[in-house]
């Protein structure tokens, strides 16, 4: 657990952006990928449920999010036996800045039969300091096959190869441990 996170939250539990939630554009807006991941953690706080899987995220931001107060509206769509949809609506001041859907699934059972893996691991640049998380800090983008090197600059790897990236993210609220599921929505968001 770290007390490096994107937010941290208020008596009402709306979303107070830290300094790492700001963007790069703009010091009093917050960036995409905090917003989505509130998004996404106020769904998986209110909406996950025990055996379903997240199986798909979508987030629309309609308006710049500034470095202000971010209240998170929750609704449940479906509540089914084996799909389960709920929405959120992000607002700032009362104005929708943000709305987002998030599907589970219900677990089961592997079908019969193999499922192929390739069996490839890619491991950690070796640059990559897995105790540090400031933004920015530790992210790597690579290209072409795990033998080639991991470098900072994205415009390097500008080709037809195959990419990697890898990346530490930060958690969503300060001394709340970020799930599985919002550290693979900061990493796909970012």
């Amino acid at each position: 657990m770290s007390e490096r996170s994107f937010f941290t939250l208020d008596e009402s539990g709306a979303y107070i952006p830290t300094r790492y939630a700001r963007s790069a554009w703009s010091e009093t807006m917050v960036n995409g990928p905090a917003v989505v991941v509130a998004s996404a953690r106020a769904l998986e706080a209110e909406h996950g449920a025990e055996g379903f899987q997240p199986a798909r995220l979508t987030v629309d931001l309609f308006a710049p999010v500034r470095t202000e107060p971010l209240v998170a509206v929750t609704e449940e769509v479906r509540a089914g036996n084996r799909i389960r949809v709920a929405d959120v609506r992000m607002l700032q001041g009362g104005k929708l800045v943000a709305r987002g859907t998030l599907v589970q699934l219900r677990r089961g059972e592997q079908p019969p039969g193999n499922v192929w893996r390739s069996g490839r691991r890619v491991g950690a640049p070796p640059e990559a300091d897995p105790t540090e998380n400031r933004p920015g800090s530790n992210v790597f983008f690579g290209s072409g096959d795990e033998g080639e090197a991991w470098s900072r600059d994205m415009s390097a790897h500008q080709n037809d190869r195959r990419k990697r990236f890898w990346l530490h993210p930060l958690d969503v609220v300060a001394g709340e441990d970020a799930t599985p599921f919002q550290r693979a929505v900061t990493l796909a968001e970012s």
